[in-house]
């Protein structure tokens, strides 16, 4: 789930005090989360409906390990995936998405700067 929704909430919060309380219950706290150099970055939330992140990610190889299942979303671009198990690389576009199990690795390739968004423990 992208996090325009949850924006627009709270920009009317200040408004009208229903939907201020209601965020107050969600927590929408934002992480930031930096990797591998500042290569890749990540904002994060959490709210009833589940936790997701969004990144960009520098080109390059990376190396990732999951603590609860993820679905990635490509946003833009293309992305090469070695998934869990796996011996060949995979390769994503723009609008696909990807599953990966919980308490896992998979690596990402990237020749571009690259958008993604996750849903973790959906």
């Amino acid at each position: 789930m992208l996090p325009a929704m949850g924006s627009f909430i709270f920009l009317q919060a200040f408004a009208i005090t229903p939907n201020f309380i209601a965020l107050q219950k969600d927590q929408m706290m934002i992480t930031e989360n930096t990797y591998f150099d500042g290569n890749v970055k990540s904002l994060g939330y959490e709210t009833t409906e589940g936790k997701s992140t969004i990144g960009i990610i520098n080109p390059g190889e990376y190396e990732f390990g999951t603590a609860d299942k993820e679905i990635m979303h490509i946003v833009e671009g293309k992305l090469s995936a070695l998934l869990p198990n796996q011996t060949d690389w995979q390769h994503f576009e723009a609008g696909s998405s990807f599953e990966v199990s919980a308490n896992s690795n998979l690596k990402l390739k990237q020749k571009y700067k690259q958008l993604i968004c996750a849903s973790i423990g959906n």
